[in-house]
């Protein structure tokens, strides 16, 4: 392979695996990790999404892989674990992992929640030798004893940003903790913020950071545009955003699994061909939606954040994020399922204009250059339609059908007995293509620097029919929390949550992120069970949704060695919101 001269650190097997798959080159994170000097070290590696991290940490590995291929299976148990925040990046590191060590057959295993634990110990009962997993199944399959750890030589922790985000700081303490002193520890993401160095510096030794791109950079393929719309148009604006370019695949990202069931059903009815994705599916479910959207079936994928990590699909177009994510590491992570792989993306984030600082604070934080556009016209996007059926009418290429001679008779009879411009006309009213009409949606007024803050009026706060399901929740939003003051804080009620006292506000250094993992953490409970966020100067408010606000109370309420002075409570009925943010 005269394009891939890494003969000298890439073993055959991997050399040949890479020229069955077509690659010619090597992106710059997988040169990084080959450097000879980084032989037996601990890494820290980050780079932005799409840009073949997974491969990276295969090459990593070969070192501790480093037996021959005919004592590929004399080991009695896994020499690597991988650690992943969710089903699907498992899947996607599985599979990756497998064409790469595909010649020297290693066995190759997931466990994950939302699939079966018996057939899981089945497979582990085969002694695999790359065992990937989420850090609650595999913490279960260590207690019962369905891995034996005495010969792991190295264990990843891929996207440990977003595992401690979802609250899992104890159980990847508890992997690590069971596993051999002399281990190799390697870390990767496409951010790696302070929280994650802290996890590092206690479990590895002596670590190299590895970048494939500057710490911070993000993926110049993609192309970042802000519409601001009023909180009713939201339905109808990705609607046009879907028109523009209906023939591409796009993810519509929702902040809960009730988002993604209404769009999902909305969009269906406006003749999207749509799918959607979230928490609650079962494995088999949630493999064949992928599986469905990734052969192009489908167009539209709806999806809660639990697609945004593990999502490898090439030739999605564009990204739409019905909300704005709650941190600019969730931004990134959700646009990076675009612009993958060298191709060209476009990351649309809907905001209404009560939000648009947040938005503002969100793109800096990611160190991300963004454009605010409106919204395309319904009359722009009906004249592209027109035109796309005009090209496919006017040329004699690329037709999916081919005129007969019957055809070409009866096109010479009736262009020589009908008016030509009547006949066409009567034929487009009769060919067998439904367009989906564009929406007429109003950009709102955009208060410049230095204005003060608008309201919304009433008729942007009103709910259109077709949209109301998905007006803006503000759940999780710190663009009306943090830095807001106790007299401006509004918190709406909401039957269906429970409201919850935080001894932590601003003044502490509290945000809407740390402030959401403290509560999964203490509380254990998932980010989609948690509703409102509202942060005062010393204090803030929570909900929690009520089927989970018992069993949360009372595991919140037990000391914490990490913030013991953060206290966690129900909020009192004789205490307004107003008024402990206020404290």
């Amino acid at each position: 392979m005269d394009s891939l001269p890494y003969d000298s650190v890439l073993s055959a097997d991997l050399l040949t695996a890479i020229e069955r798959k077509g690659y010619n080159t090597l992106t710059p994170i997988q040169q990084a990790v080959l450097d000879p000097k980084l032989a037996n070290r601990d890494l820290r590696i980050t780079s932005v999404t799409g840009s073949g991290k997974t491969v990276a940490i295969g090459f990593v590995l070969q070192a501790t892989l480093n037996v021959p291929s005919s004592a590929s299976n004399e080991f009695s148990g896994p020499r690597v674990l991988i650690i992943v925040p969710t089903r699907e990046l498992a899947q996607q590191v599985k599979s990756e992992l497998t064409w790469l060590f595909g010649e020297r057959k290693f066995g190759i295993e997931s466990v994950t929640g939302g699939t079966s634990i018996r057939d899981e110990r089945r497979a582990l009962a085969r002694a695999p030798t790359i065992i990937v997993g989420t850090p609650g199944r595999l913490l279960d399959h260590l207690r019962r004893g369905s891995i034996a750890t005495d010969q792991v030589g190295a264990v990843v922790l891929d996207e440990a940003d977003r595992m401690l985000d979802m609250g899992f700081q104890e159980d990847l303490a508890a992997i690590l903790e069971s596993l051999p002193k002399d281990r190799q520890t390697h870390m990767a993401s496409a951010t790696f913020c302070n929280e994650v160095g802290r996890l590092a510096d206690r479990h590895q030794r002596h670590a190299v950071h590895v970048q494939g791109t500057p710490l911070g950079e993000v993926n110049s393929d993609i192309e970042h545009i802000v519409h601001v719309v009023n909180p009713g148009d939201k339905f109808d604006a990705i609607v046009n955003l879907l028109l523009v370019n209906p023939d591409e695949q796009s993810i519509v990202f929702a902040r809960t699994r009730a988002d993604v069931t209404s769009m999902t059903r909305e969009l269906a009815k406006a003749g999207f061909p749509v799918i959607s994705l979230s928490g609650e599916m079962e494995q088999p479910a949630r493999d064949r939606a992928l599986a469905t959207f990734r052969r192009g079936t489908f167009k539209v994928l709806v999806a809660t954040d639990v697609a945004a990590r593990g999502l490898d699909i090439q030739g999605v177009k564009q990204i739409i994020h019905l909300d704005p994510p709650n941190d600019a590491d969730s931004y990134v992570h959700r646009s990076g399922r675009t612009g993958r792989a060298g191709l060209k993306g476009t990351s649309r984030l809907l905001v209404i204009p009560a939000g648009i600082g947040h938005v503002k604070l969100l793109m800096r934080r990611a160190g991300i250059n963004f454009r605010v556009m409106p919204i395309p016209t319904a009359e722009s996007l009906l004249a592209a339609q027109n035109e796309r059926l005009f090209s496919e009418l006017s040329k004699s290429t690329n037709m999916d059908v081919v005129p007969t001679e019957q055809h070409s008779a009866l096109a010479e009879r009736l262009c020589a007995e009908c008016d030509n411009v009547d006949l066409v006309k009567r034929l487009l009213a009769r060919i067998n293509r439904v367009e989906i009409a564009p929406r007429h949606v109003t950009s709102p007024r955009v208060e410049t620097a230095g204005s003060r803050p608008q309201r919304d009026s009433a008729e942007s706060n009103k709910r259109s029919s077709k949209g109301a399901q998905f007006r803006e929740a503000r759940r999780h939003d710190p663009s009306s929390s943090t830095g807001t003051k106790a007299g401006n804080v509004r918190i709406t009620p909401n039957e269906n949550y429970g409201a919850f006292h935080v001894t932590w506000g601003e003044n502490q250094g509290a945000d809407a992120r740390r402030l959401l993992a403290i509560v999964c953490r203490r509380g254990r409970i998932r980010s989609n069970d948690v509703g409102e966020i509202r942060i005062g100067p010393t204090s803030s408010v929570i909900e929690v949704r009520k089927q989970v606000a018992a069993a949360f109370a009372k595991a919140a309420q037990a000391p914490d060695r990490r913030d013991p002075r953060v206290h966690i409570a129900p909020l009192r009925a004789d205490r307004a919101p107003r008024a402990i943010l206020a404290q």
